[in-house]
């Protein structure tokens, strides 16, 4: 199972078996949560199909969207490996399977082993950018700039998602979203025919983002 995983790719055969004699496997469904945040980390959870949707909650309830993570991919290593409590909480976003391995034994027995530690460096770098991106996407960036970038950089989610999830990864309001898209169509920088989004001019739309 482990060895597919392209984390464990150069990890010794007999260290993998002892990894999954340490790890249970469990399938989520889309909706479920793993975790919320507060909660104190007992497991190294490790998504090996399906996405999971990381997110804080306001006081009131409501939800701020941080990041999607897709298979195959650690989720929360770093307060796992701080032993500190989940800074947010994880919903699966599609039905998905995590394998949770005991971290006890993870610490003691894994990561001493140079491929592994390297792994984990590499997968924590990739979460230190994604926040970063996090954090200028909510404090620099603007409702309008918000559109233009997930346009520009991921147009393929505007015909896949409803214009509510689009607007929940956003941070924004629904209407808020269509006000949006509508004022960018009456400025011809995109085009909206059905539920299909053509962009028109992309280098106007990257410069409602882009600091210069």
């Amino acid at each position: 199972m482990l060895e597919k995983i392209s984390f464990f790719k150069y990890v010794d055969k007999q260290k993998i078996k002892k990894i999954e004699n340490a790890s249970i496997i469990k399938k989520y469904k889309n909706g479920d949560l793993l975790f919320i945040e507060g909660e104190e980390p007992k497991w190294l959870h490790l998504l090996i199909k399906g996405e999971i949707r990381i997110f804080k909650t306001k006081q009131n309830g409501s939800e701020i969207f941080l990041h999607n993570i897709l298979a195959p991919s650690f989720i929360a290593e770093i307060a796992t490996l701080e032993g500190i409590p989940y800074p947010a909480s994880a919903k699966f976003a599609a039905n998905s399977e995590v394998v949770k391995i005991e971290f006890d034994f993870f610490k003691k027995e894994c990561l001493s082993d140079e491929n592994i530690s390297l792994g984990m460096i590499k997968s924590l770098s990739q979460k230190l950018k994604i926040m970063n991106e996090v954090i200028h996407n909510e404090i620099i960036l603007n409702a309008e700039a918000k559109v233009a970038k997930q346009l520009v950089e991921n147009l393929e989610i505007f015909s896949m998602l409803k214009n509510i999830q689009i607007a929940t990864m956003l941070n924004i309001t629904p209407e808020t979203l269509s006000r949006i898209l509508s004022k960018f169509k009456k400025s011809k920088l995109i085009e909206i025919q059905k539920e299909t989004i053509k962009i028109i001019d992309k280098k106007a739309l990257k410069e409602l983002y882009i600091l210069l």
